[in-house]
């Protein structure tokens, strides 16, 4: 009986939940990773000296300002959210005229 105790017990504290995890608190670290690297992207392409680093930044940037904006797509009650969103999209916009700027010379 002893032995059943010892064995059973741990199984079950071991199959119960902690807590349910938030799917609002992984959007979260993504919106901030995304923004971390959409930086980066953004310093790189003002250091960019040559077309195609301008373009490869350009092209990155605005896959990041998709993600952030797909984010939130999940989040439309935040405002903040919301303005993340529209911030890259600018940023998108930037990158990609500088890229066709440097194209068309």
């Amino acid at each position: 009986m002893r032995l059943l105790f010892l064995v059973v017990v741990p199984l079950v504290l071991l199959g119960c939940p902690k807590h349910a995890p938030n799917p609002a608190q992984g959007d979260e670290e993504l919106l901030a990773r995304y923004a971390a690297r959409l930086e980066e992207v953004d310093s790189r392409f003002r250091m960019a000296t040559g077309c195609p680093d301008r373009c490869q930044a350009a092209q990155e940037g605005c896959e990041l300002a998709r993600n952030i904006c797909d984010v939130s797509a999940r989040l439309p009650e935040r405002a903040d959210v919301q303005k993340r969103c529209a911030g890259a999209q600018e940023a998108c916009a930037r990158y990609n005229e500088g890229c066709s700027a440097c194209q068309g010379r």
